[in-house]
């Protein structure tokens, strides 16, 4: 369970710095939400508009570029997507693969052909 609990919070982390969020005017970039299934983290993009839209943004952690973009992030959606990673993980990995695997052995031992009797005299 601490495995999964594991991979759901890194799962969760990659999605989010991973994600692109479509924004359709200036308007959007005040509050774009990055997340899935659950926003957790917000950050204002106004500062930096884009020529045309629809465009695509992504979540900045760096101030590399010298634009501010303030960031919020909100803890219970964090964990709420970390448990339903998590347990996608957790599924997979106790019930999925062994699953497969039985189910594999199981047609291995149907199709071997029993060994001939042999009787001694």
């Amino acid at each position: 369970m601490l495995g999964s609990a594991a991979v759901g919070c890194v799962v969760t982390w990659w999605i989010t710095v991973a994600q692109r969020v479509p924004v359709q005017s200036d308007a959007d970039l005040a509050s774009v939400r990055f997340g899935f299934p659950f926003p957790w983290v917000t950050q204002d993009h106004s500062s930096n508009p884009f020529i045309e839209y629809p465009n695509d943004v992504v979540l900045r952690l760096t101030g590399r570029t010298g634009i501010s973009y303030p960031t919020g992030y909100e803890w219970l959606p964090f964990v709420g997507d970390a448990a339903i990673w998590g347990g996608v993980f957790w599924a997979v990995g106790m019930v999925g693969i062994p699953a497969i695997f039985r189910s594999i052995r199981s047609k291995r031992r149907g199709s071997v052909p029993p060994p001939p009797l042999t009787t001694t005299s």
